[in-house]
């Protein structure tokens, strides 16, 4: 029997996004079992602390103010990876 496997391995999602932001996203990806584990990282140019907390207590992996530093995310995908 042919089983669909979690293909995807990480997600980078913005905040603002048209239809749905990124906080929402992130909560569907946490709320579907395929992709609840699934590494995602939020990234915004909106340093309203309230973002972060929500991303934080939607189980986000990894919340940077944009652009981000890329030896901080280079640290993060060799952590995940």
């Amino acid at each position: 029997k042919h089983t669909s496997k979690n293909k995807t391995d990480i997600i980078f999602s913005d905040i603002n996004m048209p239809e749905m932001d990124g906080l929402q996203l992130l909560e569907k990806v946490r709320s579907d079992p395929q992709y609840a584990k699934t590494p995602f990282v939020v990234l915004t140019s909106n340093k309203e602390e309230l973002l972060r907390i929500t991303a934080l207590c939607l189980n986000v992996t990894a919340f940077y103010i944009k652009p981000p530093d890329p030896n901080q995310v280079q640290q993060l995908l060799k952590k995940i990876f």
